[in-house]
């Protein structure tokens, strides 16, 4: 399981393009998204933090959902900052970065989730 927040993928691709100042021919969304979240990661100092796919929960917010088209069930991608193994959990961030995580996320809710690799 992992704990994190649900994010718009489109939300987490413009977020990564915005980090450059003209476009980047061979970046894809995928590739505009992964520095989003190395630049969050640097930004809040959360070193575990990890964008993950998740299974659907009923409370996920219904932009965040996707199908992929390898299983045809319902997934969520989430900025996750610790799973429920023991060394993850114990090394979950303090207080203040996951604050300031939830700040730039936009005050989302964060919870505990699922994992589709588990």
């Amino acid at each position: 399981m992992y704990y994190g927040i649900a994010v718009e993928q489109s939300w987490l691709a413009d977020y990564g393009k915005s980090l450059y100042p003209k476009p980047v021919p061979e970046c894809d969304d995928f590739s505009y998204m992964a520095a989003a979240v190395e630049h969050i990661k640097r930004l809040t100092r959360i070193k575990s933090l990890a964008f993950e796919t998740v299974y659907f929960r009923p409370n996920a917010p219904p932009d965040t959902i996707f199908y992929p088209a390898d299983s045809g069930a319902k997934v969520v991608p989430i900025i996750s900052v610790c799973s429920s193994y023991r060394r993850s959990f114990e090394r979950r961030p303090t207080r203040a970065a996951f604050d300031h995580l939830l700040q730039i996320l936009g005050g989302k809710e964060a919870i505990w989730w699922t994992s589709t690799h588990d």
